[in-house]
């Protein structure tokens, strides 16, 4: 947020309305007239909805192939066994979690500043 005296200001959870401005600064509210603000930018917040597509992706692949083996495996002898419950659990809440994490980044990483509000007076 770029104010008319020359300060910016950098929070999070933009709330605006048609005379004001707030935003959370280190968890308290600050309050600002539009008045006296020059331009206001924001991102998007891609992070959290990547991750959870990334992780609901990765996990609904895990399950489907799971599915589609009936309930069976191979193991590394060539021996057909059944899929250990605790085993496919453990494994879809780590492969669900790194997805999360990496679709979490991407998301930050490609998340751009936009311009919501510009003063033209």
């Amino acid at each position: 947020m770029f104010l008319a005296n020359g300060l910016t200001i950098e929070g999070k959870d933009l709330r605006m309305t048609m005379e004001t401005a707030t935003i959370d600064i280190s968890g308290q509210d600050q309050v600002l007239l539009l008045t006296d603000v020059v331009q206001i930018m924001a991102k998007q917040g891609k992070g959290k909805r990547f991750g959870q597509n990334c992780a609901g992706s990765c996990v609904g692949v895990y399950l489907g192939l799971m599915l589609a083996s009936g309930g069976t495996t191979v193991d590394a002898d060539g021996n057909e066994t059944d899929i250990n419950l605790v085993s496919a659990v453990m494994e879809l809440a780590i492969f669900g979690g790194v997805s999360y994490g990496i679709g979490y980044l991407v998301g930050r990483l490609s998340d751009s500043w936009q311009v919501v509000y510009l003063n033209r007076g």
